[in-house]
């Protein structure tokens, strides 16, 4: 598997990394569809040799783009690689300027083909993806964790030594997402905010709407699965995770739940995402926490679509749980599909019928 790098056969082993699943995930027909109507921003990791370059060529094939930032590119003369450890600062001032451009045009995939081993090496590209709403997907080579120095060395086009390949492989940071989420193509979040801005609209025409909500900012529209935080488990959950990232999953939004804090769409996820769905109940260790009676699995299950000035988007999910306890235990205000629960001042707005959407799975890192 390591050796051919052949992932139009790949399979699903005790061998595959995450990432070499990321790569099946990712060029698979449905997921080749939603990309080519969304932005990503794929950013590889490792040292050399690791196999990057093949992956990249298979990627920019599978995936129509030619939207290649390397810092290796700085040094090719004529057609031939020609380094020079002295300009090692503009090659890559060069590679983030050619970042920057095509994500400003709105290219759907940029690829950053990279050593990256520090995480500090990964953060421009990242605030630049997020900054310009692109899904961020890491990729490492399971060559990194499986094949000698020496074999790397020999591997390596650029002739860089054994010794100098072990030392960047005990400098190589790992890094954490932040969260794990759906995400929604930038036509579909237009879509949703169309939706809310009419729920709002009822609600103002009812009387019931005062609050002036901001959108997120720097943030794409998305379920969160899991914020690992400070999780116990944040290895096993990584783990998990992981194998689902650049699959495409279908949700359904079902109704608007507004507070004076913040404006949410309630989601309902299709059977294969609630399998890796975390996000109900606070405190998973290991096993999914009991869904509290009379509520179904992915209850918590929600897109901030607004917040009041002050508010932290984080505060949604708290509402959206508090609204399916309202319509347990209390009797609204019903006014069409306006449902009003004045003690709460919570309202939920149904739609005429579920809307689906389709969203990419991956990691968050900021």
């Amino acid at each position: 598997m390591a050796e051919s790098l052949g992932f139009e056969r790949l399979s699903l082993s005790e061998r595959t990394s995450p990432s070499e699943i990321e790569v099946k995930n990712l060029t698979q027909p449905a997921s080749v569809k939603f990309i080519a109507d969304s932005n990503l921003m794929i950013i590889m990791r490792g040292v050399p040799g690791t196999g990057k370059s093949t992956i990249v060529n298979y990627l920019m094939e599978s995936l129509s783009t030619d939207c290649l930032c390397s810092a290796d590119n700085f040094f090719i003369r004529n057609g031939k690689y020609v380094f020079d450890k002295t300009q090692i600062k503009q090659a890559h001032t060069f590679c983030q300027q050619k970042a920057e451009k095509f994500c400003t045009e709105g290219h759907s995939v940029v690829i950053i083909d990279n050593t990256n081993v520090m995480r500090w090496e990964t953060d421009f590209y990242v605030d630049l993806a997020y900054k310009h709403g692109y899904v961020v997907v890491m990729i490492t080579p399971l060559a990194q964790d499986t094949a000698s120095p020496r074999t790397l060395a020999q591997r390596n086009k650029h002739n860089v030594s054994a010794d100098i390949i072990k030392s960047r492989l005990s400098a190589f940071q790992s890094i954490q997402p932040s969260y794990f989420a759906w995400f929604l193509s930038k036509r579909s979040a237009m879509k949703l905010m169309d939706i809310r801005d009419q729920a709002l609209e009822k609600l103002r025409q009812k009387g019931y709407a005062r609050t002036r909500f901001s959108s997120p900012r720097n943030t794409i529209l998305h379920v969160t699965s899991k914020y690992l935080g400070q999780s116990k488990n944040a290895n096993q959950l990584l783990q998990q995770l992981s194998t689902h990232i650049g699959s495409i999953g279908a949700i359904k939004v079902t109704s608007v739940v507004v507070t004076k804090r913040t404006i949410a769409a309630r989601v309902c996820l299709d059977k294969a995402s609630q399998e890796y769905y975390f996000n109900d109940m606070e405190g998973f260790s290991g096993n999914k926490p009991a869904v509290p009676r009379g509520l179904k699995e992915g209850f918590a299950a929600h897109i901030t679509l607004g917040v009041a000035n002050g508010i932290e988007p984080k505060e949604a999910r708290s509402d959206t749980i508090q609204s399916h306890f309202c319509e347990l235990q209390a009797a609204p205000l019903k006014d069409g599909p306006v449902h009003y629960y004045p003690d709460e001042e919570l309202a939920i707005i149904n739609l005429d019928k579920p809307t689906a959407f389709q969203c990419i799975f991956a990691a968050a890192y900021r």
